[in-house]
């Protein structure tokens, strides 16, 4: 409110960039390569379309919104503004928020609130074995607790391991004696759930011997999958992501915790998270990543397509493979790295309007002027677009043995 008093900032803009930065949070598009959708509801929809076709996108993007506001007040008004200081109020006022939410999750999942019956703990374990065709979909919903899926296994079975808190240790065995896995199959899923039990916190592990998709569900819990293929999607409210040696198309929405995704073959992988870093290691495939606060690391990437979106926090991307596609990075607040291999085909723009540019690639046809570099690598067949509102961009060119650092 200060820039508008000033007369730096219009009201009209500083509403515009406000309501982008507050509005309501909303999962990104399903990439038109997946063909199951997401149930986001309690009944059971109908069978996934099977000719590809495209979910609709959501009506708002409030983080796309926030950086499309800023660079339209960045063209529209004058330089008198201090970007610095505006990328650092939405900077405060976007980890603000998000700490919040991820602080109250976290105190919620260690029992730090209205939960005086701690001491009194039941435990029960459930080793079911898990039989189903394939092509189904296996969902997970699991309100507090780990869930863990591995492929790979000789025979298929889920292990529960459910702990139940109450006042006093008669109440706590008397609910974990009513303990049991829901377990539903339909034409199309295979549904495992957690029974409605006061007080459970249950650490669920799947193995299957056989490839399946599939969709899980947590509110206070961490997520690992390992060894599948047939396609994952998670929506986490709080707890930490793992995906490793997975394929297919992946889709990942956290509200609070760090998301890891490594060793992945996918031709789309989507990560969207409030409160949390983000690092991708050897991704061959296509890459769109979202943080509102939180750094984004991706290394050893191989593909034609990397969108990279982070309103406060740092952004670092290391190119394996000789990049011809296309490649956005935009961040709010935060420092920008660029490692590419020695040989590429993109036309390529670097800048920011509160920072330094640095680049050491082999651009010809270069330009500089006002915080903005320019040029083409190679016959320039693809595009490299890398901006920022307050940070420093670096982009350089190294050895493919020397891409890791």
């Amino acid at each position: 409110m200060r820039l508008v008093q000033e007369g730096k900032l219009s009201a009209d803009d500083a509403m515009d960039l406000v309501e982008a930065i507050q509005g309501p949070q909303s999962p990104p598009p399903v990439p038109p390569e997946a063909t199951a959708e997401w149930d986001r509801a309690e009944s059971t929809p109908p069978p996934p379309p099977a000719d590809g076709t495209e979910v609709p996108k959501a009506e708002s993007d409030p983080l796309k919104a926030a950086m499309e506001a800023i660079e339209k007040i960045g063209r529209d008004i004058s330089s008198s503004v201090n970007w610095k200081e505006v990328s650092e109020q939405i900077r405060t006022g976007a980890k603000r928020g998000f700490e919040a939410i991820r602080d109250a999750a976290k105190d919620i999942s260690e029992g730090k609130i209205n939960l005086n019956f701690l001491g009194n703990v039941a435990t029960r374990t459930q080793d079911l074995p898990l039989s189903f065709e394939a092509g189904k979909t296996l969902r997970i919903d699991n309100s507090a607790g780990l869930i863990k899926v591995v492929g790979g296994a000789p025979l298929g079975k889920v292990v529960a391991v459910a702990q139940i808190r109450a006042a006093s240790v008669a109440e706590a065995e008397e609910r974990a004696n009513t303990f049991c896995l829901v377990i539903e199959e339909s034409d199309h899923y295979v549904d495992i759930k957690t029974p409605d039990i006061q007080g459970l916190v249950a650490d669920i592990t799947v193995h299957l011997s056989h490839d399946a998709s599939l969709e899980l569900k947590s509110r206070s819990g961490d997520i690992e999958v390992s060894d599948m293929n047939g396609g994952l999607r998670v929506n986490g409210a709080s707890g930490d992501v793992k995906v490793t040696n997975v394929k297919g198309v992946i889709e990942i929405l956290t509200a609070s915790g760090d998301v890891q995704v490594e060793q992945v073959e996918s031709p789309s992988v989507t990560v969207e998270n409030k409160a949390g870093d983000i690092r991708v290691f050897e991704l061959q495939g296509s890459l769109n990543a979202r943080s509102a606060s939180g750094d984004i690391k991706v290394e050893q990437f191989s593909g034609r397509v990397v969108a990279i979106e982070a309103v406060s926090g740092d952004v670092l991307i290391q190119v394996s493979s000789p990049f011809e596609g296309t490649m956005t990075l935009r961040t709010v607040s935060g420092n920008t790295e660029l490692q590419l291999p020695e040989t590429n085909s993109a036309r390529v723009t670097l800048s920011t309007l509160s920072g330094t540019v640095t680049s050491e690639l082999s651009l010809s046809d270069q330009t500089e002027q006002d915080r903005r570099i320019t040029g083409t690598l190679g016959a320039g067949q693809g595009t490299i677009d890398v901006s920022a509102v307050a940070g420093n961009i670096v982009a350089t060119q190294v050895k493919a043995a020397s891409v890791v650092g």
